[in-house]
């Protein structure tokens, strides 16, 4: 056993005291009762301290408990504050995607997936770049901007359109000139 409070115990320790009971902090933490019991008495055995005075109806906090929650808190919250600085915690995809595609794969491939992936992650543009080989030597191209508008179709140049779905929809009367 490691001498001193593990950073195991911080989380442990400020659940326990937000539960207000042994049972109440085991329901929390999806263990016994008694793992509960045996994790507090291997901390307070560890730290060499007694943090918390346990009845058969309460349990309440020594003011050495009081000042290690305390403590406890505020480094789990400067944990969190580190994760959310460094990018660590609840990274999304944010940004500029562009996918470059023929027309009639795009249309029929890649459309319907960037639809999806469009609904799932709102922080990304998408912006969905057919292209058609015309008998002469230069492409011919056609972009539309992905978004989710509420549900509503919105026209976003005079090539395209995204319907309520967020699926790209070239105008059938568009001449790719």
């Amino acid at each position: 056993m490691q001498p001193g409070i593990q950073p195991a115990d911080l989380s442990f320790f400020s659940t326990l005291a937000s539960a207000g009971s042994l049972s109440a902090a085991a329901r929390e933490l999806g263990i016994t009762t008694p793992a509960v019991s045996k994790h507090l008495a291997q901390m307070q055995s560890r730290a060499g301290l007694t943090l918390v005075i346990r009845t058969t109806r309460r349990m309440s906090l020594t003011p050495k408990g009081e000042l290690g929650l305390e403590n406890a808190r505020r480094i789990l919250s400067e944990i969190d504050d580190l994760g959310q600085l460094l990018g660590v915690s609840k990274a999304t995809p944010q940004g500029p995607l562009r996918v470059n595609a023929t027309l009639g794969f795009g249309r029929s491939h890649i459309a319907p997936l960037i639809s999806q992936f469009v609904l799932a992650h709102p922080q990304v543009e998408v912006q969905l770049q057919l292209s058609v080989n015309r008998s002469g030597p230069g492409l011919v191209h056609t972009s539309a901007r992905l978004s989710e508008r509420g549900g509503r179709s919105e026209t976003l140049n005079e090539d395209a359109r995204v319907s309520s779905k967020g699926a790209v929809a070239l105008n059938a009367s568009q001449t790719l000139a």
